[in-house]
């Protein structure tokens, strides 16, 4: 059953350009349960953006269309202080990226960890039990509570923020490049810690990443996002092993491989000016399969065999050719 429902969603941003959409009628679902929803694309594609208009924490000025259904709540239809009192970090929490920015440098991590518990009334011998068991939850114990940021590990930091946004036993677990500045050994310990929470806790998570390895490792289902457009849509294995849409293929060509003579390929070129999108498909100028319609007619996201969705005109009538 779907418990994420996002519908057409649009982001604009103001620029000096003229408005800049930054996500441009994403639409997917996830379902509750232990599912996880991977979202990869290059820098800039829209990700973040994405993410952050979930929690409601877009910069003033940013403007919203679109539907947003979390069970049968209508999150766009919600008030700021309902969203705020109701749903963020209640029913919905994020792991930004980058821990260290996330943490306070002169308290302890046991205080942070407990901050969001007593502000929802919790007495403060009673939030400190739970922020102790929070941390040793993710992996730390042995006196981590009473420790300062600068006395942990990039990946001991990372598991503090995992375990501030598990306080209020969320639903919905949003991650943000949760292991981007981490090394690959860290990096495995916090992917472990999440399938644990996945499939051990049942919480579902929408997984941000520009690494395909990790996507795979974790995730159910994929979205591809190039230039604010989902490219590609469907299960893990079928995306990430026998992708549909050029751009999907040209970002898996690029990634080495351990068997096999084929070298990694570069993707030539870089994403469209979000403010100045090209008439027809986005990924057109540096696309290897373009042909005439490609230019001037923007394709629709169209379901493909194995269940897949993807949005070139290769797997439908072009506009010339339709009856």
């Amino acid at each position: 059953m779907a418990h994420l429902r996002v519908l057409d969603l649009r982001v604009r941003y103001r620029s000096a350009r003229g408005p800049a959409l930054a996500v441009d009628g994403a639409s997917f679902e996830l379902a509750s349960g232990g599912q996880a929803l991977g979202v990869i694309g290059e820098s800039g594609s829209g990700k973040s953006t994405l993410a952050l208009t979930l929690m409601r924490l877009l910069p003033p000025g940013a403007e919203v269309s679109g539907s947003i259904h979390l069970g049968d709540v209508d999150l766009r239809g919600l008030g700021d202080e309902r969203y705020r009192t109701q749903v963020r970090w209640r029913r919905i929490a994020m792991v930004m990226q980058g821990a260290i920015n996330a943490l306070n440098p002169v308290l302890r991590v046991g205080q942070q960890v407990a901050e969001r518990l007593l502000l929802e009334g919790v007495g403060r011998r009673e939030g400190a039990r739970r922020a102790a068991a929070l941390l040793e939850r993710v992996g730390l114990g042995d006196g981590a509570a009473a420790r300062y940021p600068h006395e942990l590990s990039g990946g001991m930091r990372q598991r503090v923020a995992i375990a501030m946004a598990l306080a209020l036993e969320p639903e919905l677990l949003i991650l943000d490049e949760p292991t981007s500045a981490l090394d690959v050994s860290v990096q495995a310990q916090i992917m472990n810690l999440l399938k644990e929470l996945k499939k051990g806790r049942g919480i579902s998570m929408l997984f941000i990443t520009h690494d395909l390895a990790l996507a795979s490792d974790l995730c159910d289902t994929v979205a591809v996002l190039y230039a604010g457009e989902v490219r590609e849509l469907g299960a893990a294995d079928d995306v990430l092993t026998t992708p549909r849409d050029p751009y999907t293929q040209a970002l898996l060509s690029s990634i080495p491989r351990l068997y096999g003579d084929a070298r990694p390929t570069f993707l030539s070129g870089s994403p469209p000016d979000a403010s100045a999108p090209p008439p027809g498909c986005r990924f057109e100028p540096r696309c290897p399969a373009a042909f005439a319609p490609c230019r001037d007619h923007a394709p629709a996201l169209v379901a493909v065999d194995s269940g897949s969705s993807a949005r070139c005109w290769q797997y439908q009538a072009p506009p010339e050719r339709a009856s």
